[in-house]
């Protein structure tokens, strides 16, 4: 997935700067003029993950778009716990060795989500349906080929088991995810140059805002409106925007 940038030392209109994304959100710029700038972004890996996925079924990569919802779920579930350990003021360094010792196991992971999840709420959270976990595990490892329709379906039964979970967590006071927020600001901050600050950049349809409404079959949770096909629109659209925000800057320097 590749994302763009405005260089901080060129004036209005220049030409963006467009880079791949990185896993550790550091970004060394240089820009059409020869400005070396930096970027440093503090977004959720699991959100950057949904993003890459829905940006792989408008590119025709369903079986690369499965794999990223997936992913985009086990780092959801690692960042649940992590955020519930806040709550309960378990130390950073205490929650990462115990991350590290389930880090190389989904099942592991999984496992501790969902105690981590009935000791918050008293009750079984909703996880991927079991056709959808095999279809997962066919994907990944048995290397089935998905169709478009496929890839759609099983970001939806991603996007049905984080909504509810998350819509939760941001109802509550206290739940220590703005304590995460805060930390993950301040990691950035050290990757960052003296007199540069980290940037915020949530996915298109950002998962944090995904717009909310009651679920029929349990009135206490919600299931999301913004579904995976308004986010390929979404995303669609955005590119479009790009692209004519490109074409326009450009006929604006050569009209100077």
């Amino acid at each position: 997935m590749k994302i763009d940038f405005e260089c901080s030392l060129c004036p209005e209109n220049s030409p963006s700067i467009v880079v791949s994304v990185k896993d550790d959100g550091k970004y060394d710029l240089t820009c059409a003029n020869g400005h070396k700038t930096q970027k440093v972004l503090c977004t959720t890996p699991y959100e950057i993950l949904f993003q890459i996925a829905i940006n792989a079924i408008i590119d025709g990569y369903y079986r690369e778009a499965v794999s990223s919802f997936a992913s985009s779920l086990e780092r959801f579930y690692e960042y649940y716990v992590r955020i519930t350990c806040y709550k309960h003021k378990i130390d950073h360094a205490v929650y990462e060795d115990c991350r590290k010792l389930v880090s190389q196991q989904s099942e592991r992971q999984l496992g501790m989500f969902i105690m981590a999840f009935v000791l918050e709420s008293k009750e079984r959270p909703k996880l991927l349906p079991d056709d959808m976990t095999k279809f997962r595990n066919d994907v990944v490892h048995k290397g089935k080929i998905p169709t478009r329709d496929d890839a759609i379906k099983f970001g939806n039964a991603v996007l049905s088991v984080i909504a509810p979970v998350w819509n939760r967590v941001v109802s509550e006071k206290n739940h220590g995810y703005s304590e995460v927020i805060d930390e993950e600001y301040e990691l950035a901050t050290k990757k960052c140059k003296p007199g540069t600050e980290p940037m915020m950049l949530l996915s298109v349809g950002g998962l944090n805002h995904l717009r909310l409404i009651p679920d029929p079959s349990n009135k206490e949770l919600f299931i999301p409106s913004f579904c995976v096909e308004e986010q390929i629109k979404s995303t669609e659209r955005m590119r479009q925007i790009k692209v004519l925000f490109e074409d326009i800057k450009a006929d604006f320097r050569q009209n100077q």
